[in-house]
């Protein structure tokens, strides 16, 4: 009788074993998939798992919950048209430098906003509307790439457009691994709707950014969309000729993704 009662709940804590092994082996072959995705297209920025940052995502939701969304802040956002939870860069870099223990040291200077040790991480924050986000800055110049901007999409020379933008991106980011002794660089996505809040983390291969490619022009001739950059599941990016700006659009899709977590 006993031994009866022993095997079948043995044959319980087994299928219990089982049940978890299979789920582990569901998330590892979902991250294999979307890591094998990656290192085939070579794009600027690669999915990676949260957990690379050590953040202490337990203060991050505390912070956020009462030092960010405060009830009056709460009341305002349901009072707009999109009722988002918008989060504002510069407290979101101080917010996440706390949850690392990290150094702040962007504020518009630097193309990275945190660092810790021997990684830099550049932050952005944006809503999530439909499936898809706003569009938020990668880069911005006026200077050399913004005077002979004009001139190339004149003469439709959309390659060449880019490549200004391709140089000068990667000229930044070199700067600051070199200038901060990076050794990693991370794009952490803050994406928020009118009820939850996510982080996307990814890892920034600068060494990619020349296979950053021209695909497009739209349709008025004045906007460039271009490939390398994120993977299209993911993500859009664009280079804008009245801005002189390179800008990136996440996709709903992200939130599904390895790399995304819920904060709220």
């Amino acid at each position: 009788m006993n031994s009866k009662h022993e095997m079948q709940n043995n044959n319980e804590h087994d299928g219990s074993i089982l049940e978890v092994m299979n789920k582990k082996s569901a998330a590892s072959k979902i991250q294999r998939h979307w890591r094998g995705y990656s290192n085939r297209s070579k794009n600027v920025l690669e999915p990676c798992n949260p957990s690379e940052l050590d953040i202490d995502y337990k203060k991050l939701e505390e912070c956020l919950r009462n030092d960010y969304l405060t009830q009056g802040r709460m009341e305002y956002y349901k009072n707009t048209s999109t009722k988002n939870l918008t989060l504002e860069d510069g407290f979101m870099e101080y917010i996440l430098a706390k949850c690392i223990d990290g150094d702040r040291v962007g504020e518009g200077n630097c193309p990275v906003d945190v660092v810790k040790n021997d990684f830099g991480i550049d932050v952005l924050c944006v809503c999530l509307k439909g499936n898809k986000t706003n569009e938020k800055s990668i880069m911005q110049n006026f200077g050399e790439c913004g005077k002979n901007l004009d001139s190339y999409f004149v003469n439709e020379k959309y390659q060449e457009a880019l490549y200004l933008f391709k140089k000068e991106y990667y000229k930044k980011l070199f700067t600051a691994k070199t200038t901060k002794k990076l050794n990693r660089l991370y794009y952490c996505a803050f994406i928020s709707t009118d009820i939850n809040i996510y982080l996307s983390v990814f890892k920034i291969n600068i060494e990619h950014i020349l296979n950053m490619k021209y695909e497009t022009i739209t349709k008025t001739k004045k906007n460039i969309k271009f490939k390398g950059f994120i993977n299209k599941k993911l993500g859009m990016s664009t280079l804008y000729k009245s801005k002189k700006r390179l800008e990136i659009r996440l996709s709903k899709n992200v939130i599904e993704c390895f790399n995304t977590i819920k904060i709220l």
